[in-house]
């Protein structure tokens, strides 16, 4: 009859004997990181935590550890959290298009990326991070990536205002990329097609004749020359804009409902969006807005392409 053999006593200096439990999930919290890490060296007598925190290793950390950061799971997001604490944000922009250059700028996947590493980022160092990122990007990959951080991050329309007054005039933005990402931004955020249709339209007719959109409504504003304007700029444009969702019903911190189109604007048959579009059209057969409307073709961001 074999002899009872006793159980082996933990190591002396293992998770099990310091603290009488074991970890038996990945890390939920930059906290919990922060634990094992710092158990990590203890026990092997390393320095490998303040070695991968060190901004300065970013460069040698995405070209020979980039391995470690490829699971694009919800379980990595405490674990980038903790890493990039306390970086600057040329250090963050470098660390998340390096590893992740081969993931589209609009995808959920980077986006979710982004906004776990920015969850209690400030706005204004948030801006400074998406402006680097969005280098050398679309104007509507730049709408579809600010517009589905924004919802992750749930900004105020105050705040999506601050957002994208800062990319027009940090990036320079030129008035054709203006418009095409105003454009895309309102396709995002409207969900009511007619509405949606509308607010497009006008924004395409403002780029085209260059007449000011009132704050006031929907409806362009005339003018007795040239040199006027309702704004004076195209970051000022957007804040306009972005405030007209605000009529909608679309700020996250005044609820989900939607205004109707008669609550915002007294609609006459010719000013449906078909009948916007048909204008359009008449003027110019050719008119790409028109076309675009007339379809009712509007890109949803928020469906994937479907594969197969």
């Amino acid at each position: 009859m074999a002899a009872h053999r006793p159980a082996a006593k933990p190591a002396p200096h293992s998770p099990a004997a310091t603290d009488g439990k074991q970890n038996c999930g990945p890390p939920q919290t930059a906290d919990d990181v922060e634990h094992i890490m710092s158990e990590m060296d203890r026990l092997y007598g390393t320095t490998f935590k303040d070695w991968i925190k060190s901004e300065k290793n970013v460069a040698y950390l995405c070209t020979y550890k980039g391995h470690f950061f490829k699971d694009h799971s919800p379980a990595l997001y405490p674990v980038l959290r903790w890493i990039t604490h306390d970086w600057s944000v040329a250090a963050v922009a470098e660390f998340v298009i390096k590893l992740y250059y081969n993931l589209k700028l609009e995808s959920p996947q980077f986006v979710a990326i982004v906004a776990s590493i920015v969850g209690h980022w400030s706005l204004e160092k948030t801006t400074d991070l998406i402006n680097i990122v969005m280098i050398g990007e679309s104007a509507e990959k730049c709408a579809a990536f600010t517009w589905r951080l924004s919802r992750s991050l749930r900004w105020s329309l105050d705040e999506q205002s601050s957002v994208l007054r800062s990319m027009v005039k940090t990036l320079s933005w030129k008035q054709t990329f203006t418009r095409s990402f105003l454009i895309r931004y309102a396709e995002c955020n409207i969900d009511n097609s007619t509405q949606r249709c509308r607010m497009i339209f006008h924004i395409g007719e403002e780029f085209q004749s260059m007449k000011p959109l009132s704050p006031e409504g929907m409806s362009v504003a005339s003018r007795p020359d040239s040199s006027s304007s309702v704004f004076q700029s195209l970051d000022e444009y957007c804040e306009i804009v972005v405030s007209t969702f605000r009529k909608l019903g679309m700020d996250p911190d005044e609820g989900p409902e939607m205004a109707t189109t008669r609550d915002f604007h007294t609609q006459s048959p010719d000013d449906s969006a078909a009948g916007l579009a048909d204008k359009a059209l008449a003027h110019n057969p050719h008119d790409k807005y028109g076309q675009i409307y007339r379809s009712d073709s509007a890109v949803d961001f928020i469906e994937e392409p479907k594969m197969g």
